[in-house]
């Protein structure tokens, strides 16, 4: 009965660990990965408010 109790110890450390690499990659997620996409993604709608403006002078023509 004794190994039962070991086992749910252990897993229950493993499932600790796993949420705390969750939290980690989260925080992560949110203060690097997250403002790199959305400068990236400005950047794509800039260009392609560019293109536009570039299609409708020649359409203006």
């Amino acid at each position: 009965m004794r190994m039962l109790g070991t086992n749910f110890a252990v897993v229950f450390q493993l499932l600790n660990i796993a949420v705390i690499v969750g939290i980690v990659y989260m925080i992560f997620y949110l203060a690097v990965r997250l403002p790199r996409d959305l400068r990236e993604t400005n950047a794509k709608l800039g260009n392609i408010k560019k293109m536009l403006d570039e299609i409708n002078k020649k359409i203006d023509k």
